[in-house]
């Protein structure tokens, strides 16, 4: 998957406009979406981009950004081909 992929997907679900100054938005705090919406953008990023985020991922302060939560689904990705890698 890419990050510009991710980013692109991130926008369009919160409906943010799509400009660079958008990646460090809290889209929390900002009131783009509520808890419901942040399970709904959880399920749909896990199946889109086909990875399960971790529990240490949702106490992380890069959560509450696209540009965070674009580095936090990489490196999900990454660490799951790492541990298919090794079970190889």
């Amino acid at each position: 998957m890419s990050k510009e992929k991710i980013i692109k997907w991130l926008f369009e679900s919160l409906k943010i406009e799509n400009k660079k100054s958008s990646l460090k938005i809290n889209f929390m705090s900002e009131n783009y979406i509520d808890s419901l919406g942040i399970i709904k953008i959880i399920s749909g990023l896990e199946k889109k981009f086909k990875f399960k985020f971790k529990k240490k991922n949702y106490s992380d302060k890069r959560f509450q950004t696209i540009e965070g939560l674009t580095e936090i689904v990489l490196e999900n990705e990454r660490s799951k081909k790492n541990n298919k890698k090794n079970r190889e």
